[in-house]
């Protein structure tokens, strides 16, 4: 699970100074990126058990519950978004078009984060076959992004990527993090999925959100028993 290290403190009733000192020391099972912390609720439960410590279940900013470490890709895409009808007839021009899809980013974030999936672009493609692509930026979002997204979009024209396949790609999954670790985590459990040809073929059905999310869980149950 990702969560700020203030959040965590809190948690935890300690101080910010407190937190990063154990972590430094190895004394609890939570590690540092940036000013975020990365745990898994289980083994911290274990740890606080035996600090005698009780500690309440983990909630976002906005109230809710968040999702146990296993749904940590189905809790991105529900951030995210499932989007239809974006336009644009080549890569720069669906990019920006699905930018301006990401939701809480302003006029001047949706510039910087076009221009930095360009940049990502140049190195590589990020179509990785099958007509789907995993545009990210090179870096985590450190402003003006407090939770992981996957923003998931269906164009409405395939266009060329210079994917590995060389196929135009219809299918894009936009990743955005605010820490390096949570950014692999969702790139790996993304992947696994889209090694599949069976949900490969469900994506090109271009399923509505409620459909799509329920098979992401599924897949990401499977990865929990794999342990992937």
């Amino acid at each position: 699970m990702i969560q700020t290290l203030e959040k965590i403190a809190q948690r935890l009733n300690l101080s910010i100074d407190t937190l990063e000192r154990w972590i430094r020391q190895g004394r609890i099972p939570v590690s540092k990126t940036g000013d975020m912390g990365v745990f898994h609720e289980a083994e911290l439960n274990k740890w606080a058990a035996r600090q005698k410590k009780i500690i309440p279940a983990c909630e976002d900013p906005s109230g809710g519950v968040c999702h146990s470490p296993e749904f940590i890709l189905v809790s991105a895409m529900e951030n995210g978004g499932v989007h239809h009808g974006i336009t644009g007839t080549d890569r720069d021009s669906v990019l920006q078009a699905a930018v301006c899809r990401v939701p809480g980013l302003s006029a001047v974030q949706q510039d910087e984060l076009f221009q930095q999936l360009l940049a990502r672009e140049q190195l590589t493609s990020t179509g990785i076959g099958h007509g789907m692509a995993i545009p990210h930026p090179r870096n985590p979002l450190d402003k003006g992004l407090k939770t992981p997204m996957v923003v998931t979009c269906y164009l409405d024209n395939s266009v060329p990527f210079n994917a590995i396949d060389d196929l135009p790609v219809s299918t894009l999954f936009l990743i955005l993090s605010p820490a390096v670790a949570c950014h692999l985590s969702l790139l790996s459990r993304l992947s696994f999925c889209l090694r599949d040809s069976e949900f490969i073929s469900f994506v090109k059905t271009r399923p509505l959100a409620d459909a799509l999310l329920a098979c992401i869980r599924t897949k990401e149950a499977q990865i929990e028993k794999k342990g992937v």
